[in-house]
């Protein structure tokens, strides 16, 4: 314990402690970039699962459908104007491409075929996306609070 105790004291005092537990500045700075590279990683992925299943389904493209508009709204928000009303919409869409991707999942099954891991895939970008914007969210209402008198 004496180790652990002396490490966190170095952490703070060199200011490491606030990188390592993140900055909610830099965080909300960052989550209209963060959402810009997840919309053109589903952009890749869908485009990619199409012309690996040989163009057999047009579903394959479902993580593209889903990847421009989340695309479109990051670069919105990167205009401190809109980007509260850009990334609570693209939070709604996130929110529907997990449940979608999740509820398929549950309802066919998990498996290992190239839709089986598109879908896995749809699911843990959009759930992860999902989740830093609720983190997000919650940061600047706690920010707001705090500014009040």
């Amino acid at each position: 314990m004496p180790y652990r105790d002396e490490l966190i004291r170095r952490f703070q005092e060199n200011g490491a402690w606030k990188h390592l537990s993140g900055s909610t500045e830099e965080l909300r700075m960052s989550i209209p970039k963060i959402t810009i590279v997840v919309g053109a990683v589903l952009i890749i992925q869908g485009i990619g699962f199409f012309v690996a299943t040989n163009a057999m389904s047009v579903t394959a493209l479902i993580p593209a459908f889903v990847g421009v508009p989340i695309l479109a709204l990051g670069t919105i928000a990167l205009k401190d104007s809109v980007r509260r009303h850009a990334m609570h919409i693209a939070a709604v869409l996130a929110m529907l491409g997990f449940l979608a991707a999740a509820g398929r999942m549950v309802s066919a099954g998990v498996s290992f075929s190239a839709a089986g891991t598109s879908l896995l895939l749809l699911a843990l970008l959009t759930g992860g996306l999902l989740l830093l914007y609720v983190k997000s969210f919650v940061d600047a209402r706690r920010r707001q609070r705090a500014a009040q008198p």
